[in-house]
């Protein structure tokens, strides 16, 4: 720690000659100067080390013992500092570095949104852009509990935000709000009907009279589950002493048959490029755009447009507001062109395999085959798809029937 100490303030180490060198050890430890290191050289000649403020004291206090003083050495940063004194566009670089770092600590560089699942990035960051939250901002005109009020407002999605600034970084954390659960009322009495027409593989009740068995085949809107149940008889031997009416519940499980079709043509108009292609640079400084193309328009009628935006970055997960924007335009001209058969009809059994997908839901595929033909051009695609899947559906019973 010492040594640390010595390095901050200063040290020389110093070589003492004369015909008493003690002397000038005694007169140094009369007037409360501490030296360190002490090493004999010869009987008229030491070296010692001493700090670099007392120092500038030694000379008077040599010549009273007679001794001439030699610095051999100088330690420490303010020698160090001391080699700049002079280096005046150094100085001011450095100056101008203090300054920019602390005007810049007070600005929105980068701003990292966490906690969010659902709800994108983007939508957030844009929201924050309304609300006068952006790169370039400056950090202490933003109000977080007004943001907070007003983001919440515009994304429901959202139950806990927070905004919190750490230096020229805006860190955003939110929490999505978690979905209210259906509540289904068990007392309004409920029929489960068939949504779909299939052939019955599985029945599960967990309330009401099953009105169909594995085997059966069913139409859509033929009933499941009843909502009325008997009320069986306290004597046991199965008889029946009324009805109740129930709120039937239960799953019903059928084999069910989809025919999907889709078509597309095998001449489509596509892009040919002609191989002119433009560039144009601009400077990105927050929300501001500099142009270095001034107000010229691209002259092609028919192009596409590329951006590429070159970001300055002091590390991986910290950019500047300072950004290089490309944009490059690629001519191109509108020809008639011959679809790739097999391409078209990849794209149209995908299509299909969605649909089926979308229409079963969390039902499963037993077997699908595809049939495919062209006529006129034109490329059509058959699904025959044999799927099992749960049919039935909730329906509340009409009030005449309670």
């Amino acid at each position: 720690m010492q040594f640390l100490i010595n390095l901050l303030r200063g040290e020389v180490w110093l070589e003492v000659e004369g015909a008493f060198p003690e002397r000038f050890l005694n007169i140094c430890a009369a007037n409360n100067i501490p030296f360190w290191d002490l090493a004999w050289k010869s009987e008229t000649r030491l070296q010692v080390r001493v700090t670099r403020k007392n120092y500038k004291l030694l000379t008077a206090y040599a010549a009273r013992a007679m001794c001439k003083i030699t610095p051999l050495k100088q330690e420490g940063l303010p020698f160090f500092l001391g080699r700049f004194r002079r280096r005046y566009a150094l100085l001011v670089g450095l100056a101008v570095c203090l300054i920019a770092v602390a005007v810049l600590s007070s600005f929105v560089l980068d701003i990292r949104v966490t906690g969010n699942q659902t709800v994108s990035t983007g939508r957030i960051l844009t929201e924050l852009r309304d609300l006068g939250v952006r790169v370039g901002t400056y950090g202490p005109s933003i109000d977080s509990g007004e943001i907070r009020h007003k983001l919440l407002l515009r994304i429901p999605e959202l139950s806990w935000f927070t905004l919190n600034r750490s230096g020229c970084r805006a860190n955003v954390i939110v929490r999505e709000r978690i979905a209210k659960p259906k509540i289904v009322d068990a007392s309004i009495p409920s029929n489960i009907v068939s949504t779909k027409a299939g052939i019955i593989t599985r029945v599960e009740v967990l309330q009401g009279a099953p009105q169909v068995v594995t085997g059966s085949t069913v139409l859509p809107g033929e009933l499941l589950i009843s909502g009325v149940d008997d009320v069986e008889s306290a004597a046991g031997n199965g008889s029946s002493t009324g009805a109740r009416f129930v709120h039937a519940m239960g799953s019903v499980y059928a084999r069910t048959w989809y025919t999907l079709q889709a078509e597309t043509p095998l001449t489509a108009y596509a892009k040919q490029y002609t191989g002119e292609k433009k560039s144009r640079y601009s400077l990105l400084w927050g929300e501001s755009c500099i142009n270095f193309y001034g107000n010229g328009r691209i002259s092609y009628d028919n192009y596409d447009k590329i951006e590429k935006i070159y970001s300055l970055r002091l590390s991986d997960s910290f950019m500047l507001p300072l950004s290089l924007r490309k944009e490059g335009y690629a001519e191109y001209k509108i020809e008639k062109a011959a679809v790739n058969r097999p391409s078209a009809e990849n794209y149209l059994k995908g299509v299909l395999d969605n649909r089926l997908k979308d229409a079963i839901g969390d039902g499963e595929t037993l077997h699908k085959s595809y049939t495919v033909k062209e006529e006129n051009n034109v490329l059509c695609v058959t699904l025959l798809g044999e799927c099992q899947e749960q049919i039935g559906t909730l329906v509340e019973m009409p009030q005449s029937g309670r």
